[in-house]
């Protein structure tokens, strides 16, 4: 059986999202890293999205809970 990547947060930004595991990007609605977007989507890492943060000071908890209202956001790392 394949060993799956420990759960891991969505980091949204004002324009791009990534991974906090991988650090690639993603979309902001996958439930799971799958696929890394682009000109030649490849394949993610497979982490499940446990929690929702950003990087970006004006994007607010208000915002994250719109744009991801299934995810708890996260209380530490990326913030």
């Amino acid at each position: 059986m394949p060993v799956l990547p420990p759960p891991t947060t969505l980091i949204i930004g004002a324009t791009t999202s990534h991974c906090a595991g991988c650090r690639q990007p993603t979309l902001p609605d996958d439930t799971h890293h799958n696929l890394v977007p682009g000109g030649r989507p490849s394949p993610g890492c497979g982490a499940r999205f446990a929690a929702v943060s950003t990087t970006d000071p004006q994007i607010t908890d208000d915002d994250l809970r719109h744009i991801r209202p299934d995810l708890p956001i996260a209380t530490e790392g990326a913030r």
